[in-house]
């Protein structure tokens, strides 16, 4: 007699998602535009109540242990690390906030904050992060030896500032990734419903990213060189067609000024490799640095043809 097997069951697949460009990912959900401003409403109101108290508690637990301080010497006692882990707060609570927000709000793959496509590009990360560290490096210290009056005051204790990069220095990459998941991901993505030109979105945002790193002692081109580092940024994002390659830059940046060249314009407290001496940091005439800095890592990353030293994968049709 023959033996009749049961048949399985019929599984329908998961439909695949749509072949859109990274700054089309904002369509997925198929909710009206506003909802990304409610979404937005969510992540900075949450976040807000919840690192508010954290932060003063952190803050005043830290005054009556040691000075607030930045870098390596935030290894000199709990009451600097306390002082930088407050630091870093708000983006540690503000990120899970953030995918949460995704995924319950807009029903989205947390992957399409990032990229079109599920997975990590590590290596397009450390090419921008270390071609990122090279060009801008060069350019500041090209800019100091123009600068006869700026010398640099070294105080280099390596094992100390490698000690601390590999202890503080997650802290550095979950601040960036959080800006560039909120800025270049979630609210680009959800101002190009409203707004259908790359160009006008990034203006958008660059206007809103830089109130958000405001600082008193900062000078006019300060916020000059942020508003054109979040247009760098934007650029980046929309031609790699991912964020990978911004976060890498803005961490080379982040790291470079406040744990390899430190400046007391900054605001931060920090033992460095090296210092600015003075108040002021940076100059009008750095703007056309930072030009030309973008260019050539622009060049690097992609080339003039698109596809630059190292080839993009081909985004989908």
């Amino acid at each position: 007699m023959p033996v009749v097997l049961p048949e399985r069951p019929h599984v329908t697949p998961p439909p695949a998602l749509p072949a859109l460009r990274f700054l089309e990912l904002g369509r997925l959900d198929g909710r009206r535009p506003w909802t990304y401003a409610a979404g937005l409403v969510l992540v900075f109101g949450i976040t807000a109540l919840l690192a508010v108290p954290v932060i003063g508690l952190l803050v005043l637990i830290g005054q009556r242990l040691g000075p607030g301080a930045a870098g390596p010497a935030a290894l000199d006692s709990v009451g600097n690390a306390l002082h930088l882990l407050a630091l870093f707060t708000p983006h540690l609570l503000g990120l899970p906030i953030l995918l949460v927000v995704l995924r319950r709000l807009h029903r989205r793959p947390l992957h399409t904050l990032w990229s079109p496509r599920a997975g990590i590009d590590g290596r397009l990360f450390l090419r921008s992060f270390g071609l990122s560290l090279g060009v801008i490096g060069a350019g500041l210290l090209a800019g100091l030896a123009l600068d006869q009056d700026t010398p640099l005051q070294w105080s280099i204790d390596p094992l100390r500032w490698i000690l601390a990069l590999l202890l503080f220095g997650p802290l550095w990459l979950i601040q960036v990734s959080a800006e560039e998941l909120l800025f270049r991901g979630y609210l680009s993505q959800g101002l190009m419903r409203l707004l259908p030109q790359p160009g006008l979105v990034a203006l958008v945002v660059a206007g809103l990213f830089v109130p958000l790193h405001y600082n008193p002692a900062y000078p006019w081109w300060a916020y000059a060189d942020l508003m054109l580092t979040s247009l760098m940024l934007s650029a980046l994002t929309w031609r790699a067609d991912r964020l990978e390659a911004a976060i890498g830059l803005h961490l080379a940046n982040n790291l470079f000024l406040f744990a390899g060249i430190g400046n007391a314009g900054t605001g931060i407290v920090d033992q460095p490799l090296a210092r600015i001496p003075g108040e002021d940091f940076g100059s009008p005439e750095g703007l056309l640095l930072s030009l030309l800095q973008f260019a050539v890592l622009y060049a690097l990353l992609f080339g003039r043809s698109g596809t630059g030293l190292w080839r993009r994968e081909t985004p989908p049709p």
